[in-house]
């Protein structure tokens, strides 16, 4: 009968201390995906362009906000859970097994010495494992139940920031993609006036005299025009001789 008990109440106490291990080991993913988020909403907050739509600020800083305080909420069920702020947590066993084993020694004089048998210190030691793995068993659980109700708290204020963080996309992309259009429009702007300043330049260039070049004489002028007066002989033309 006490075997039976003690078979029982000792998986559960070794069931309980492989939870303990599962509940460490379930942090990592929570702590992996809040870093996520915080880089990513660090790298929002620091590319946003303020100066652009200025009604899309408001839902902006509205998601930023609300998507920050999902997830210091997080952190802090994630850090109760790790170790309640440093304070960590008491889990419960039963003593250490030398030390049970000269308490049986001492059992067992003592009912030698009181007119008892063997079998009575058995008994009390049987009892006192098995009440005591109850007992250690019912603490430990309940601590890791209480880990467990924290990291289900931090990974539900999780989901909210990943929610928000979806939330905040919506105005980061109009300012995104309004952003890229004013860049693009200046940048043709930049390159049309550069064009107009260089043709500019070359027609008044093309205008300009080159003062180096060397200059071509004008051509011979032609010669007069022929005068004929009425009642005065013709001039002889100077190609008689």
């Amino acid at each position: 009968m006490y075997m039976d008990n003690f078979e029982f109440f000792k998986e559960l106490y070794f069931k309980e201390n492989e939870r303990r291990s599962e509940v460490e080991n379930a942090l990592n993913i929570p702590i992996a995906v809040i870093t996520a988020l915080c880089t990513t909403i660090y790298f929002l907050i620091t590319t946003f362009d303020y100066s652009i739509e200025v009604y899309l600020n408001y839902i902006f800083y509205f998601s930023c906000i609300t998507t920050i305080l999902f997830v210091i909420l997080s952190i802090y069920h994630l850090i109760i859970a790790f170790n309640n702020f440093s304070k960590g947590y008491d889990y419960r066993g039963i003593p250490y097994p030398y030390e049970l084993f000269k308490w049986y020694k001492e059992l067992e004089n003592y009912y030698q010495a009181n007119s008892g048998t063997n079998d009575d210190a058995k008994k009390h030691f049987s009892d006192y494992i098995v009440e005591n793995i109850a007992k250690h068993t019912e603490h430990n659980m309940f601590v890791n139940d209480l880990k467990y109700r924290h990291i289900y708290l931090s990974k539900k204020f999780l989901i909210f920031g990943l929610i928000g963080t979806l939330c905040i996309m919506i105005p980061y992309s109009s300012n995104f993609f309004h952003k890229r259009d004013i860049d693009k429009k200046g940048l043709v702007d930049k390159i049309s006036k550069s064009r107009n300043i260089k043709l500019v330049s070359t027609k008044t260039t093309e205008s300009m005299p080159d003062k180096n070049k060397k200059q071509t004489p004008p051509p011979p002028p032609p010669p007069r025009d022929r005068i004929i007066k009425e009642g005065q002989a013709p001039p002889k033309p100077k190609g008689d001789k």
